[in-house]
């Protein structure tokens, strides 16, 4: 009911929709931010724009995924410096527990607030793929596509866990969302 409420309010023009830069146009991230944000109840304009890492294709290691992520919103917040807000997510490969996984490393700015970071749940890599991602520098999707182990070289995650890559960014998304929801909603009353 409330989401409800929220909506009409906009459309009366009580209050706006925030406008974030989602620093992807990854098709996959970009729903799953959307997603997050609505299940959060923050109303937003989601602003799709590409936006260079500055790292490799396919990071190794938490630092290097946090570094991708940081480079992708300070470069969306470059381009369109006057957004309510930035949010971004580089996927990465590290180990964890003597296992490799794939995780996304997620940041979120609020106006010109501090950085926030979260994370999505881990996909357990292949230990096979995992070899070969370290020996070549190519994406897991990609090495998972090339040896015919998945369709969609974006989304290993639907045919290797049943939950889309989408919905791994929505979740994660969503607690980041929620920890700075209070921020969010002051700037819908500016």
């Amino acid at each position: 009911m409330m989401y409800l409420i929220r909506w009409i309010l906009i459309l009366l023009g009580l209050r706006r929709r925030l406008e974030i830069v989602a620093c992807s146009k990854t098709r996959l991230k970009v729903r799953g931010f959307r997603k997050a944000f609505r299940r959060a109840g923050v109303p937003v304009k989601l602003i799709p724009l590409q936006c260079p890492s500055g790292v490799s294709d396919q990071p190794i290691g938490y630092q290097e995924g946090k570094s991708g992520a940081e480079g992708r919103l300070q470069y969306g917040q470059e381009q369109i410096p006057n957004a309510d807000g930035y949010i971004s997510g580089e996927s990465t490969m590290m180990e964890e527990e003597g296992e490799e996984i794939d995780q996304g490393i997620l940041v979120l700015r609020v106006g010109d607030g501090p950085l926030v970071f979260g994370e999505t749940a881990g996909l357990s890599v292949p230990p096979e793929v995992a070899q070969e991602v370290h020996h070549t520098g190519k994406t897991i999707g990609g090495v998972a596509h090339e040896w015919n182990l998945v369709r969609d070289p974006q989304n290993p995650h639907k045919e290797w866990t049943g939950m889309s890559r989408q919905e791994y960014y929505a979740r994660g998304a969503y607690r980041l969302i929620v920890s700075q929801r209070g921020a969010l909603l002051a700037r819908m009353r500016r």
